[in-house]
């Protein structure tokens, strides 16, 4: 069973792929650097796994599904669709992942 590793979002949201190193993630997660890498043979399979888990939270909460559609005037409930994702996808800890 893999470790959790609670603080790996926040550190990649803090400081972006380029500048989050394995050691940081592994003393954020309390666990040696070698648990970590064997659980993740390199960051960018790291990093795939929280974009994942972000992508999950779309799914969750903003898909097409969960959205309240009016059912009265279609182009108004796409265009306040749209809004809504748009504004999941500015969020600044969203952003700062890239």
């Amino acid at each position: 069973m893999r470790p959790s590793w609670p603080q790996q979002n926040h550190i990649f949201l803090e400081q972006g792929f380029s500048h989050t190193s394995m050691d940081q993630i592994s003393k954020a997660a309390n666990v040696s650097k070698k648990t970590t890498y064997h659980h993740y043979a390199d960051k960018s399979i790291l990093f795939q796994e929280v974009l994942g888990n972000h992508w999950h939270d779309i799914a969750d909460n903003y898909s097409i599904e969960s959205f309240k559609w009016s059912y009265t005037n279609l182009e108004q409930d796409l265009s306040d669709y749209c809004q809504v994702f748009y504004r999941f996808f500015i969020l600044a800890r969203y952003l700062a992942l890239f």
